[in-house]
């Protein structure tokens, strides 16, 4: 099941279309992002209209990347395993989320704050429930700027 979620974040794209122009001409293009690039630019995509994430198929994708981490967590939580085994299995849980989750899921719940649609919600409460195993009064609202949200993490 890790080896899935593993994939799933890996197949995880995004497409960014567009035009520019160069010396008065100006031509169309299509970029395809997989994986961590394309969680990064979907995320750009949010920086400019947060409000914009809720029912879509890419914010149906996070949601399923979310989804996806919870189920995962849900198993190890309930299987009949041996204790160094479950440990291990958390570890290696926590570490997927500050690595490959953290980055962008951090920053797209803090530019989703103030939204209150479902999706919003179920982000940040998903954000809130892994930081907080770090730090217990983790509030995504009490932080005035986004980078004030790594500056412990990016210190240690």
């Amino acid at each position: 099941m890790y080896n899935q979620l593993q994939v799933e974040y890996e197949n995880f794209s995004y497409t960014k279309k567009g035009t520019s122009t160069t010396r008065g001409v100006t031509t169309s293009y299509e970029n395809h992002f997989k994986g961590a690039d394309a969680l990064r630019e979907n995320l750009a995509s949010f920086r400019i209209k947060p409000e914009k994430f809720g029912p879509s198929y890419q914010s149906d994708k996070i949601i399923r990347l979310v989804h996806s981490f919870t189920f995962l967590e849900n198993i190890i939580t309930t299987m009949d395993l041996e204790e160094e085994s479950r440990n291990l299995l958390n570890r290696n849980m926590e570490s997927f989320y500050k690595t490959s989750f953290r980055p962008v899921f951090l920053s797209l719940a803090y530019l989703l704050r103030s939204n209150t649609n479902s999706y919003s919600k179920e982000l940040i409460d998903f954000v809130t429930s892994q930081e907080r195993k770090q730090k217990q009064d983790f509030d995504i609202k009490s932080y005035k700027k986004e980078g004030d949200l790594f500056g412990d993490y990016y210190n240690s």
